[in-house]
């Protein structure tokens, strides 16, 4: 076991301390877990059935809890991984350094999880848009198609990453990839993964934005879709934040890297939930002019 300075230095290594790192995470799964039941309620209250886009959600919210297990299940030892890292007077127990040996598995399921989820929410509106763009014009099915491909794209990118960077196992990692990561590819290869994350962003922002440029709509619906597009740049705002300030006093931080990564996630399975809430106000406005 670790003295108390020691545990203190490894829950505060890097950018982010780990009551912070739990409680902010902890705080955004629960609102994306209360949006993800509010909108399935919607659902079966005035759909009375799911359909491709609910079950891409329900998908995508299973790889969000999944992360989260992962993810407070092995804290200790992203904490102490990261710690390695920034103080070098840190020597990890025989337990730890156990576990050391199996963190690449953990670092695949958690990102893999994590990437999951986000995915599976930029296909849920790519499956919402499909009836909204049928019989418009070529273009927008192919951009369309484009958006959906790049998604597939992303989300296999988002599995493979992690071993590609560090395709070593066992102890192999403590020799090849711990304290860190080789620093040209975990940079290019990150990168690369989220500037496709952004593009993929705009493509499926700019769809209904192209669809309803020319359409005159009530005001209410044009705050529903302002609330979408803020949700999604948030979520850029977001990647961008973690790229920026993940490299941070020489090494990469890995508590602020899957923290906003989490993070991420959780906005998306909330920005596709709260989407959904719309349907309840046309239903009532729909009931009030029958009743009229």
């Amino acid at each position: 076991t670790y003295d108390d300075g020691t545990k203190y230095r490894i829950e505060h290594a890097g950018r982010v301390s780990q009551d912070v790192f739990q409680t902010v995470a902890g705080f955004f799964c629960a609102i994306a877990g209360f949006a993800f039941v509010g909108r399935l309620a919607v659902r079966l209250t005035i759909r009375r059935k799911l359909y491709l886009d609910d079950y891409l959600l329900i998908f995508g919210t299973c790889g969000l809890v999944a992360a989260t297990v992962i993810m407070y299940r092995f804290t200790h030892l992203i904490f102490v991984l990261n710690a390695l890292k920034y103080d070098k007077s840190i020597l990890p127990t025989k337990a730890d350094l156990n576990a050391i040996g199996s963190a690449q598995g953990i670092n695949y399921s958690l990102i893999a999880m994590v990437w999951t989820a986000t995915c599976c929410v930029k296909l849920c509106f790519l499956a919402s848009f499909k009836t909204l763009i049928s019989n418009v014009s070529i273009r927008i099915t192919v951009w369309y198609w484009a958006a959906v491909a790049l998604s597939i794209i992303q989300w296999i990118l988002g599995f493979s990453v992690p071993f590609i960077i560090c395709p070593s196992v066992g102890n192999d990692i403590i020799t090849h990839c711990t304290p860190e990561t080789p620093y040209v590819k975990t940079l290019a290869l990150n990168t690369f993964v989220t500037c496709l994350d952004f593009v993929t962003d705009l493509m499926i922002v700019s769809i209904p934005i192209w669809v309803l440029r020319n359409v005159r709509i009530r005001l209410t619906q044009k705050l529903a879709i302002a609330v979408f597009l803020c949700l999604s740049i948030g979520m850029i705002i977001a990647g961008i934040l973690r790229m920026s300030a993940a490299y941070h006093g020489g090494y990469w931080d890995l508590t602020w890297q899957y923290l906003l990564l989490y993070l991420e996630s959780c906005v998306a399975i909330t920005m596709a939930s709260v989407s959904a809430f719309r349907s309840v106000f046309v239903e009532q406005k729909r009931r009030r002019e029958q009743d009229q």
